[in-house]
């Protein structure tokens, strides 16, 4: 059954009984992606009904609505720049750039350099964002593998682009000079989260490994059932030690991000 509304439950300190609980409704068909802001007042929702909200998590208060019919459904959202500290702040359309033939499965930001990252059609694309708040192209074509390009995440303080390939053990390093590394994981591919210097992978097998980068050597993973093959979104709250992933069966699972305790 799709989700239409996103339940968020903040925490004044470790007790259950100093919290609160935010039903956020707005999205009329299924929640597809979320991005919380760096300071986490805000969080961005897209969905299948073409909308991105924008939501005040110190009140639960929908601060503003952006609907894009001819975009389609949201299928990846990152917060570009995150000088925004008002919970106030409203935002206005500034351009619109195609990049890829089909959806765009993920972009990341480098605040470094002022770069976006996208992935889509099978292959990863890197953008300058302009002072005029357009993006242009840095990055003529990567070449494409044979393998679908999923995610992206900038690594190194923006000096390297990180690149998984969907249902391979595949990733690819690409630097500032256009060279790029190949490096196998122990495991197929799905989603994928960059935390430090640890990349994290769901595996479509038995649970989540987590990777030392840039060498990719598997130091610890957090094994739970799979009932089919699916990638599986996986969160992190950095000052909690929490780990996040999300299950096909309809419950989400939690770690200890230090010792892999479920």
């Amino acid at each position: 059954m799709p989700i239409y509304q996103v339940k968020y439950v903040g925490f004044s300190n470790v007790s259950q009984s100093q919290s609160w609980i935010f039903t956020l409704n707005r999205h009329t068909k299924a929640v597809d992606v979320l991005a919380m802001s760096m300071h986490g007042a805000l969080l961005l929702t897209g969905g299948n009904d073409s909308r991105v909200v924008v939501w005040n998590l110190t009140s639960g208060e929908m601060i503003q609505e952006i609907i894009s019919p001819a975009a389609g459904y949201i299928s990846a959202i990152t917060w570009v720049t995150d000088n925004v500290h008002s919970c106030q702040a409203l935002f206005k359309f500034h351009s619109t750039t195609i990049g890829h033939s089909g959806p765009v499965e993920s972009l990341a930001w480098d605040p470094v350099h002022h770069r976006l990252a996208s992935a889509g059609d099978g292959r990863p694309h890197v953008w300058n964002f302009m002072p005029d708040k357009t993006l242009t192209s840095i990055t003529s074509k990567l070449d494409k593998q044979p393998y679908v390009a999923h995610t992206v995440h900038f690594y190194d303080n923006g000096a390297s682009l990180l690149v998984s390939y969907l249902e391979s053990s595949e990733m690819y390093m690409y630097h500032n000079n256009c060279d790029f590394t190949l490096t196998k994981v122990q495991g197929r591919i799905g989603n994928t989260t960059l935390e430090g210097n640890f990349l994290l992978v769901s595996n479509l097998k038995d649970g989540v490994d987590k990777y030392s980068v840039p060498t990719l050597q598997c130091v610890q993973s957090y094994s739970h059932v799979i009932l089919w093959n699916m990638p599986l979104q996986i969160s992190i709250a950095r000052q909690a030690g929490l780990i996040f992933i999300g299950g096909n069966d309809g419950f989400a699972r939690i770690f200890h991000y230090s010792t892999g305790v479920y």
